[in-house]
C-alpha cells in the first residue's frame, strides 16, 4: 500500500488532526524519512534560513540511503551536498514531496514545543506552539525569554 498523496499540501494549510493522520499513515506504511535538527543557539549563530537548510541537509543524511537528487523549498540550496538540488519557491504547496517534508517538520516541531510546555507552562506553548501569537508575546513580556527562545527572536518592546 502506498501513501495517499492527495491529502498532502503545505503543512500550514492542514489542521493538526490531518497532519497527525498523515504521519500515522506514513508510519503504518513504513515510509522512510530522516529527521534533521537545529536548536535556538544554531539559529542565533547562523540565522534561521541557514539553520533551516542545515536541518534539511541533516534530515537527508539521516534517511540512511544515498540519494541522487533533492527538491528544496524556497530559492536557496543546501551547502556542501553531493547530489543535485532543484529549488522550488512555495514548494510545500506545489510539490507533494516538499509538502510531506513540511508536514513531518511541523509535526516534530510541534511535538517538541509541546514538551517544552511541561517545563514552561506560563508560555502556554500547548496553545500557540511557540509562534508569535499575541498570547505568546504577552507571556514573553511578562516572564522574559526562556532557555529555548532564540535571542534573535526580536519583538518590538520586548528586547531591551
Amino acid at each position: 500500500m502506498s501513501l495517499d498523496l492527495s491529502k498532502i499540501k503545505d503543512s500550514k494549510k492542514l489542521s493538526e488532526k490531518k497532519r497527525n493522520n498523515i504521519i500515522e499513515d506514513m508510519i503504518n506504511k513504513n515510509c522512510k524519512f530522516g529527521l534533521g535538527f537545529v536548536n535556538n543557539r544554531d539559529i542565533d549563530l547562523i540565522n534561521i534560513k541557514n539553520a533551516t537548510l542545515l536541518a534539511m541537509k541533516n534530515s537527508i543524511e539521516n534517511i540512511g540511503i544515498k540519494i541522487d537528487a533533492a527538491l528544496v523549498d524556497g530559492k536557496d540550496k543546501m551547502l556542501d551536498v553531493g547530489f543535485y538540488q532543484e529549488t522550488v519557491i512555495h514548494g510545500d504547496d506545489k510539490c507533494k514531496v516538499i509538502g510531506l517534508s513540511s508536514i513531518i517538520a511541523k509535526f516534530i516541531r510541534d511535538f517538541i514545543i509541546k514538551k517544552y510546555d511541561r517545563f514552561y507552562p506560563y508560555y502556554k506553548l500547548v496553545n500557540n506552539v511557540g509562534y508569535g501569537t499575541e498570547e505568546h508575546i504577552k507571556s514573553i513580556r511578562r516572564f522574559g525569554k526562556s532557555l529555548f527562545h532564540r535571542k534573535s527572536f526580536n519583538i518590538n518592546l520586548i528586547d531591551t
